[in-house]
């Protein structure tokens, strides 16, 4: 007893060298003191310790984060908050079970992520995903995707890289310009991850014409559009990132007829807009612009306004930023972790630096709302 007390007392004095006053009776309440008075002389690392006593750790991050930021106290606040939330992300992380079958080599490439709680890097390993559409979107969810660690995609695009591409869509570069964007992503991606299992495709992404592909459950989808039928059927997971013409209202339609989630995002100016499916669970993109804007040649699902009809005009960050922010929904949900943002219209105003979630609601006589009652 007399060496505990004797414990307790050494930890109060390196806690009040450093400007954190407890009382005894405080240090008393802390289990495995040992570890405890190691940790405080700095012979042990924060995450070697386990200090279970809540009230010790609000009074020790509340302390400490007004040692850190002495004359900003709604910061003060918010860091000791956000040092405790931290703290209990720990409680009970065993990183060895949730990933036991990464080889060696994928432990240490993102070991980094292994060290966080939030994250299972198995799960992020083997999700598959099928992106539509390699611009100034699709290129950054696909480089935070494979930098992120998934393995398994299938890539579709029509187009050529063009110069005017290069502020945004980070895969590229000059020497691409009038190559295939399908072509060039595929052999970039394997230059940073030699063992993705990705396939691209040369397609043509548009609606059938005369057809409405949600009227009717038995409606024989027309064979130039079975191929990506099948690509969508094979992901877990899809990015809508088109927005001319038809071809988002397609990959929508597929996704509600294969009960698939997508991710859709588009940009113009310095805003981003983004929004994520989930099948019986929010709006799609009908209930959002429409069910008929996309028989309209000329209508895109950009930003437009009178006095600038021209619809290219992108901050390259703009597109950067949005990019990342579908790639991070995308880990978020493959981890399944807690999530604000279904459902909701996402605005980035890369300006003013203000994200708007906006909630939206299924339409009550759109297809996906009524497709298992047809």
């Amino acid at each position: 007893m007399r060496k505990i007390k004797l414990l307790e007392k050494k930890i109060k004095a390196v806690l009040e060298e450093k400007g954190l006053h407890f009382t005894c009776k405080e240090i008393s309440k802390l289990a495995n003191k040992e570890d405890v008075y190691e940790w405080a002389i700095g012979k042990l690392k924060d995450e070697d310790v386990t200090i279970t006593n809540v009230k010790f750790l609000k009074k020790y991050y509340k302390k400490l984060a007004s040692l850190r930021y002495y004359k900003q106290p709604l910061l003060q606040k918010f860091k000791a908050e956000h040092f405790l939330e931290v703290e209990r992300l720990f409680d009970n992380f065993q990183p060895d079970i949730i990933n036991k079958t990464l080889n060696r080599y994928e432990k240490e490439r993102w070991s980094k992520h292994l060290e966080l709680p939030l994250l299972e890097q198995e799960k992020i390993k083997n999700a598959k995903v099928v992106i539509f559409g390699l611009g100034g979107i699709g290129t950054n969810v696909l480089l935070n995707l494979v930098y992120s660690g998934v393995y398994n995609y299938r890539i579709v695009d029509n187009d050529t890289v063009e110069l005017s591409n290069l502020n945004r869509q980070t895969l590229y570069i000059p020497d691409d310009v009038e190559k295939l964007k399908s072509e060039v992503t595929k052999k970039r991606l394997l230059e940073i991850n030699p063992n993705l299992n990705i396939k691209s495709y040369n397609l043509k992404v548009d609606y059938p014409s005369g057809i409405n592909l949600l009227k009717d459950k038995e409606i024989n989808i027309p064979n130039e559009f079975l191929k990506i039928d099948k690509l969508i059927k094979w992901g877990d997971i899809i990015v809508n990132a088109l927005d001319y013409y038809g071809a988002p209202y397609l990959v929508n339609d597929l996704c509600i007829k294969n009960e698939k989630p997508f991710y859709w995002g588009s940009v113009m100016y310095s805003y981003g807009v983004l929004y994520s499916y989930l099948p019986k669970k929010t709006a799609c993109l009908r209930c959002i612009f429409g069910p008929y804007d996309f028989f309209n040649k000329h209508q895109t699902l950009r930003y437009r306004t009178q006095k600038s009809a021209f619809v290219g005009a992108v901050l390259g960050s703009t597109a950067i930023i949005s990019g990342n922010f579908i790639a991070g929904m995308i880990i978020n949900d493959v981890c399944k972790l807690k999530t604000e943002y279904h459902g909701k219209y996402i605005v980035l105003d890369t300006y003013k630096f203000e994200i708007d979630k906006i909630p939206l609601y299924i339409y009550h006589k759109c297809e996906c709302n009524n497709w298992d009652n047809i």
